[in-house]
């Protein structure tokens, strides 16, 4: 099984920092641990990456995380092996048309 490589969008970076700003003013173990189940589902998607629906804009899939209330807006690239979180949102936000 081919495994992809694994990259970030600035934008999904920025999200990143601004939950994990957030949080860390009320709860820094749950800033931490939220910071690293995002890496961890990342990660995962290096395997199998269409594993997840696609967006209903067609713009990237969507993973739908368990363990806490957010979710990865990613691409999926198979003539570079490579996946790419766009954005992290947190379930309860209206995902925006995405620029991709």
């Amino acid at each position: 099984m081919n495994s992809f490589s694994l990259g970030w969008e600035d934008a999904a970076l920025d999200d990143r920092g601004a939950i994990y700003e957030f949080l860390v003013e009320f709860n820094v173990e749950a800033a931490e641990r939220t910071e690293r189940l995002i890496e961890e589902a990342a990660e995962s998607l290096m395997l199998q990456p269409h594993r997840h629906p696609a967006c209903s804009d067609g713009n990237g899939r969507k993973m739908v995380l368990t363990k806490i209330p957010f979710l990865l807006i990613y691409s999926v690239d198979t003539k570079m092996n490579c996946v790419r979180v766009m954005r992290v949102f947190h379930q309860a936000q209206k995902i925006p048309k995405l620029d991709h």
